[in-house]
């Protein structure tokens, strides 16, 4: 026997007597498997599979061999088909070509020798696709590997937010009955590789366009990778730019990652799960609303719904009750802060955080005391490139009057 002990080949043809026959001939040659009926067929290919080689007759009851050679695409993407005729027109032809990928057709009856020839010819052209497919994959595994190491050296607490990424990404696909792939997957790990190439001199969150950019055009030069470069490029486009990528749709496995990506980044400086739901709720127009709201019945199901929050007035509200604070002193050496809106932003207001803008770009740092100039900018890059909220400021004697009013 000439064949490796994978290269088996399946016959299938309800002509009983042919199959006898051809199983004769040829059981010393390859390792052959019968099926009488495309089901038989089919339950070889799930339950004795991978099949080389999968030959089939045209002319067969219920399942014809074009159907059957068609869902083998499906069962064995892999395998190398060809297809046993009387007469063959030139539409079935060329369909079997196009939805089959026939390799080969076999008039009938057939010929002994360019059987067993063809056969052979077959198996060359897997043992070369095979070939080909495991020096690709491990070419592909070895390339992320030496990526994922770089970005570990390079940016190692990155690193550790893409490893959160990925391990809970795999958790929520689960629980939410979503897709899950290794694109995804991929996708998580290197969506830092970018920060390898930012030049600037100012910090970029992960999720940032500029980051996103440059990891996508490093995938797209490593085979294989360019799916995942696709899904990188809309991790950091706002859902209202959907129209923007071909089809008008950004990946639903982007969606997800720019969340949790935003999700772990908040929950990093110290945002509750629930907190940092309610801050991405609240940013209009850049995260899908419903895996938001999905995630939110996942995790914290007592927080009010996404358009509930839309609907909400805005109130700043001290984040505890400081009714007991007698002074100003006692009021500043508490050092406490209260989560507002742009809207509710005063001149003198201190800011306790970033301020950053929907595509992650910092706008004002922590420290940054709010002018009337800076109110009259940040109004108009509410329209334009919009602003994270809630934003987080220093408490006043202002916001503790109502909760001492009420005490």
């Amino acid at each position: 026997m000439t064949n490796n002990a994978t290269d088996k080949v399946l016959l299938v043809d309800d002509d009983t007597n042919l199959l006898s026959a051809m199983r004769r001939q040829l059981h010393n040659k390859f390792a052959i498997d019968t099926a009488g009926s495309a089901a038989e067929g089919f339950a070889l290919l799930k339950n004795s599979g991978p099949y080389a080689v999968i030959i089939c007759d045209m002319q067969m009851p219920v399942c014809n061999g074009l159907q059957f050679l068609t869902k083998t695409m499906e069962l064995a993407p892999h395998s190398i088909r060809l297809m046993l005729t009387g007469s063959l027109d030139q539409d079935t032809a060329t369909r079997a070509i196009n939805q089959a990928q026939v390799y080969r057709f076999l008039k009938k009856p057939y010929d002994s020798a360019l059987l067993e020839a063809e056969i052979n010819n077959a198996l060359s052209t897997y043992r070369v696709q095979m070939a080909e497919k495991e020096l690709l994959e491990k070419t592909l595994v070895g390339s992320v590997t030496v990526l994922v190491e770089i970005i570990t050296a390079a940016h190692p607490r990155e690193f550790q937010l893409a490893q959160r990424v990925r391990e809970e990404l795999n958790e929520v696909c689960h629980a939410l009955n979503y897709d899950y792939s290794w694109t995804a997957t991929m996708a998580a790990l290197l969506l830092p590789l970018g920060m390898l190439l930012n030049t600037t001199s100012r910090p970029e969150p992960v999720t940032s366009a500029a980051i996103a950019e440059k990891s996508a055009a490093l995938l797209r030069k490593i085979p294989r990778l360019a799916v995942v470069s696709d899904i990188i490029t809309g991790v950091a486009l706002p859902i209202g730019r959907s129209h923007e990528l071909p089809g008008g749709e950004i990946p639903q496995s982007s969606r997800l990652l720019r969340i949790l990506y935003d999700l772990h980044t908040l929950e990093a400086i110290g945002k509750p799960r629930s907190l940092a739901l309610r801050m991405l709720m609240n940013t209009v127009g850049v995260y899908d609303a419903r895996i938001l709201e999905e995630l939110a019945a996942h995790y914290a199901p007592h927080i009010v719904s996404y358009s509930e929050i839309k609907s909400e007035p805005a109130v700043r509200v001290p984040r505890l009750d400081l009714t007991e604070t007698a002074t100003k002193e006692e009021e500043l050496q508490l050092n406490m802060s209260i989560m507002v809106s742009v809207s509710e932003l005063l001149v003198g207001d201190e800011l306790v955080e970033p301020m950053m803008a929907m595509d992650g770009s910092l706008l004002l740092d922590p420290g940054h005391i709010i002018t009337e100039a800076n109110l009259n900018r940040l109004n108009a890059l509410v329209e334009t490139r919009g602003i994270r909220e809630p934003i987080c400021i220093k408490v006043t004697t202002e916001d503790l009057a109502p909760t001492a009013a009420a005490a």
